[in-house]
């Protein structure tokens, strides 16, 4: 059960990591983002960060992210994501 648990979590992983890299180049509704869990959204937007991202680009994925997500800004500042600084 947990084998496939882990399994189902990298593929919402992968899933919302492509998204984010989408939304860095073209607008993505936010809707998108409404049900994703907290440890998924710390995942992906790690997966997805580069260096040479600006802040603009940061701060739009954020407020994509976690336009739908109560609480889910403060969760992702307490993991020191990388988005997040």
């Amino acid at each position: 059960m947990i084998r496939r648990e882990a399994m189902i979590r990298a593929g919402l992983i992968q899933y919302y990591t492509e998204i984010i890299l989408q939304n860095k180049t073209s607008e993505t509704d936010p809707v998108v983002y409404a049900n994703i869990s907290w440890s998924v959204a710390h995942l992906a937007l790690e997966n997805a960060h580069d260096e040479n991202d600006s802040v603009e680009i940061k701060t739009k994925i954020l407020k994509h992210v976690t336009c739908f997500n109560r609480g889910l800004l403060g969760y992702l500042i307490g993991k020191r994501n990388s988005f997040t600084y």
